[in-house]
Parts: C-alpha cells; structure tokens; sequence
C-alpha cells in the first residue's frame, strides 16, 4: 500500500495497450496495488506482471488479458476477449463477467475464476493450472489437456475433454459429447474436499448439483503398435 494507506491509481486515459501497461508498471513501483481504467477492449493488458502486485482493471479488455501472469493478482470488471492468462505460471486472475475462447490456454500454474460464461477450448493445453467458470462454455473445452483441474458450474459443449492426457474436468450442467479419450467418473471425497477448499479460498458459493468428473481414458491415445513384418522385426 501506499503512505496514505490508499490503493494507487494509474492514469487514466484513453490509451493504447502500451500506454496502459506502462501507466500500471509505474504505479506500481510506488505502490503493490493499482487500479486502473476505464479500458476499452485493449489487448495484451497487464501482461507478465510479477507475484506481490494486485491489479484492478475497470472496463472490458480485449484478447490476451494478464498473460504469462508470473504470480500477481489480476481482477478485470468487466469482459475480456480470447486467451484470458494465456500461459500464465503462477498467482490469480478474476473475470467479473465472461471471456471469450481459450482461457487459460497452456496454463501452467495459478488459478482463474470467470463468474460469467466462456467461449470454446478452455483449458487447452492446461498443464498445472486451476480454471473456474461459473457459467457455461462452449466446444473443446480441455483440448489436449495434460494436467491441472478446469471446474464449470453449467454446461460444457461438443467435445469435452478431446484427446485429454491428463488432469481432471469437472462439470455439475450437462456435457452436451464428450471427446476422444474420455470417460466420466466418481469424484473422490478427496476430490470434494480439495474442490470446497477452493470455493472457500475463491469466495464462491458452488452449484447446488454433484459435479461429474472427466479424466482420460488412456495414457497414450496416439500411440500405435508398429506391425511386426514376416521376419518378426
């Protein structure tokens, strides 16, 4: 905090997306956190920020919010566009309303809550990372996954889950198909537990149905067995 004990704030003016991430990186030098805005559907806003610092963003912003976030708080009031903490490694990133398609793509730690809908392939990639939606999203949604959790409070579209290699999709609506290399199970109660413990440290309140748990079906669904020839080789 600042020497007042108030929260600073950037600039605020109707700026491009460099302008705005330098106003923040310079208020944040005087102060570990900032709040800045109104945005206007920039991209690339508060990008690659380091663990210690909060940032609010009022407005809505465009593709590639809080990317390659390195540990800070990020919390945005309004949308935001594709690719929301792409590649993000570690801290928390907030989406008060929706994100568009691929949230938390290649995601390799931290956690992102979106309190609205999400568009398609969330989580692609995810290796590590925790995704939170409290509405709906769209098709693919954990394409490729290979680690970490994605939970949706609502439904989930075509192809949930394709060609997953690891970690886990919870979903409490309906899957409208899941994808290859899926099948639906139990969640554990240590499941449960880690998933209220999560509620609890986001501050939400869960849906009131039993989630269903996908995880894949094998380890390695491209691998192919080479035909052995006539000599056996």
């Amino acid at each position: 905090m600042s020497d007042e004990g108030e929260m600073a704030r950037a600039e605020v003016l109707p700026q491009g997306t460099r302008e705005v991430n330098a106003a923040i990186r310079r208020a944040l030098r005087g102060s570990p956190e900032v709040t800045y805005g109104p945005v206007h559907g920039q991209d690339c806003l508060a990008v690659g920020l380091d663990a210690g610092a909060t940032v609010t963003v009022e407005g809505s912003a465009g593709d590639y919010f809080a990317a390659l976030n390195q540990g800070a708080t990020v919390r945005l009031l309004g949308r935001a566009g594709r690719f929301t903490a792409d590649t993000m490694t570690a801290g928390r990133v907030v989406i008060e309303e929706s994100s568009g398609a691929g949230l938390g793509f290649s995601l390799y730690g931290g956690t992102v809550l979106v309190k609205g809908h999400a568009g398609g392939r969330v989580g692609q990639l995810n290796k590590g990372g925790t995704i939170v939606v409290a509405g709906n999203v769209g098709d693919l949604t954990g394409l490729y996954m290979m680690g970490g959790r994605t939970v949706i409070f609502g439904n989930a579209g075509e192809k949930t889950g394709d060609w997953m290699v690891g970690g886990a999709i919870f979903v409490a609506g309906q899957v409208a198909s899941l994808g290859h290399n899926v099948r639906v199970v139990e969640p554990t109660d240590e499941d449960l537990n880690d998933l209220e413990t999560l509620f609890e440290t986001l501050d939400i309140s869960p849906p009131p149905g039993p989630f269903k748990k996908l995880v894949r079906e094998k380890l390695r669904p491209f691998y192919r067995p080479r035909k052995k020839g006539r000599d056996g080789q």
